[in-house]
């Protein structure tokens, strides 16, 4: 959760300047609204889960996998690889942040360093051609 509201609230201006302020204030508020309701079917979920299994934790991939078992009948053949399918899509997600941070900060820092070095070109009486 921290590394996805790291860059994403820094990135925000810029996102209400492209939508606009009413577009942007109501679609923030509709993505807040279906992720916070998202996270309260996982937690009631995965503590249902807990309960049916006797346990007092489980993993993102344990969840899906015990989900996956006392589901539908359909899905059932799909609990083996479940547990490796969270896995790899966990991993893209954490990279997919890790590379929009790195972009962000690198973004952040150039512009810092071209802002001091033309305003060391100004002290210095320096043109830029």
């Amino acid at each position: 959760l921290k590394g996805s509201l790291g860059t994403g609230i820094m990135a925000m201006p810029q996102a209400f300047f492209n939508a606009g302020l009413i577009s942007g204030t109501i679609n923030t508020i509709l993505i807040g609204v279906l992720c916070t309701y998202c996270l309260h079917v996982l937690v009631r979920s995965q503590y249902e889960l807990c309960k049916r299994k006797r346990v007092p934790v489980l993993t993102y991939p344990e969840s899906m996998k015990f989900a996956l078992e006392v589901g539908p009948n359909c899905m059932r053949r799909f609990a083996p690889a479940a547990p490796v399918i969270i896995d790899i899509f966990m991993i893209v997600y954490q990279l997919g942040i890790c590379c929009v941070y790195i972009v962000f900060v690198a973004n952040n820092i150039k512009q810092v360093i071209l802002i001091g070095t033309i305003q060391t070109s100004i002290m210095l009486g320096v043109q830029e051609g």
